[in-house]
């Protein structure tokens, strides 16, 4: 038994038929269970219950055990001394308030119904990574998919946070934010760290004044990313040591850690040296300049926008002057997806401005899915997603709710449970 299973029963309310009462003997009508909190203080809050013959407006408190009250040091937190009924599994000691009062206990073991516990059971002990991949199909579409929207938008809220704590770190420097979302987004997956420490340790307006000079500036990217001290090839160039040692003495900066930098298989336009250049082309294109990013209006211009080379040296697949190799469809959307959304659909909330909300939320929509292993894993299912949008729920789906097994705080879970309660006879396997 868990709380987050005691929860579900009292939040939907699967408590079965019979009369509920308190350990003192006084009978509980639930007028409204309350609503469900899912940050600090009672699990749930403003609930209207008649204990009695009195009628009671306040939070409700659900423990496995009466004693967990004292261990989580309740009795002495504000926060708790509205709870008007503690709803437990097991009443192993009386439950009195910092006022010494009684508070009314209810004890939920008496009233479980075994079946669906054992149903439910079944969720969380699955093997499987997916715990109701065969009841999927179950569920109808319509409320998957609202659901999966709701699991992207959430995802991208998240986002949004990182969003917000770089604008304290710079100071609310909107271009500062840029520049590192953008340079994080360079990373695929692989070396996001190793980007991001780029971005931490090179202020964009040192690269802004180098603008007109690309291969300065694919010098420095390339010596402060150590990347010319990791590949062998580069050993005899001398010239970027050159420039770089200038820049090095101006700003008074060290390169990077060249352990940050993660060397696995990866495809020949994957290669750092490769992506370096690319992000050359775009500094050399203006994109340290935020307004770029927030104020294009249309994804097929910005797809366009994004699609950008310039002729450097060292920076290319030959390793000589020629021109950088253009960032491919699907490396532009997912620069899309993991830099511009997040900041320009950050902007819109701060500024309470809801076109620019809906557009990212179109563009994620309008873009292709995405191809990884926990999107092919729901694919296996039959739950083929159609867009970006629906790509990025479903990972936040998995990463957030399914391999903790969080199945109760799922709508999917939460749906297959309440249609076995309500169908006794259902014999459904997961």
């Amino acid at each position: 038994m868990n709380e987050d299973y005691l929860q579900y029963l009292w939040r939907f309310q699967q408590l079965g038929n019979t009369q509920l009462t308190t350990t003192s003997g006084k009978d509980v009508s639930v007028l409204f269970q309350g609503h469900w909190n899912r940050n600090a203080g009672p699990d749930f809050l403003e609930a209207k219950l008649r204990i009695g013959k009195e009628l009671w407006i306040g939070s409700v408190e659900i423990h496995l055990r009466s004693s967990d009250w004292r261990r989580h040091h309740h009795a002495h937190d504000p926060a708790y001394q509205n709870v008007i009924l503690h709803v437990v599994y097991e009443d192993d000691e009386p439950l009195v308030n910092a006022a010494g009062q009684e508070v009314p206990t209810l004890i939920v073991e008496r009233h479980l119904d075994s079946d669906h516990y054992n149903y439910y059971c079944h969720f969380v002990e699955h093997h499987s990574a997916l715990a109701c991949e065969k009841n999927l199909g179950e569920v109808d579409e319509f409320k998957r998919n609202n659901w999966l929207h709701r699991m992207a938008i959430e995802r991208l809220e998240r986002r949004t946070e990182r969003v917000k704590a770089l604008l304290e770190r710079y100071h609310q420097d909107w271009n500062a934010v840029w520049w590192h979302m953008l340079c994080r987004s360079f990373g695929f997956g692989l070396n996001q760290i190793a980007y991001e420490q780029l971005a931490m340790t090179l202020n964009w307006k040192w690269l802004a004044k180098m603008v007109g000079n690309p291969q300065k500036i694919g010098d420095v990217l390339l010596c402060h990313s150590s990347w010319i001290e990791l590949d062998k090839r580069l050993e005899s160039h001398q010239k970027p040591r050159e420039n770089y040692q200038h820049f090095q003495r101006l700003h008074e900066v060290t390169p990077i850690a060249p352990s940050n930098w993660r060397r696995g298989k990866m495809k020949p336009a994957n290669h750092p040296r490769v992506r370096l250049g690319q992000l050359t082309a775009l500094i050399e294109n203006g994109w340290l300049q935020w307004r770029i990013a927030s104020m294009c209006e249309d994804l097929d211009e910005l797809m366009k926008v994004l699609d950008v080379s310039i002729t450097v040296d060292r920076l290319t697949l030959q390793l000589e002057a020629r021109e950088t190799a253009r960032i491919g469809r699907a490396a532009r959307e997912r620069i899309i997806t993991n830099a511009i959304i997040p900041v320009v659909f950050y902007f819109g909330r701060l500024h309470g401005d809801q076109k620019l909300i809906d557009r990212m939320l179109d563009w994620q929509d309008r873009l292709k899915p995405e191809d990884n292993r926990i999107i092919r894993m729901w694919t296996q299912t039959g739950w083929k997603p159609r867009s970006m949008l629906e790509t990025q729920g479903q990972l936040h789906l998995f990463e957030q709710y399914c391999s903790g097994k969080k199945c109760l705080s799922c709508l999917i879970g939460i749906t297959l449970l309440n249609d076995h309660k309500n169908d006794p006879t259902n014999t459904r396997h997961l």
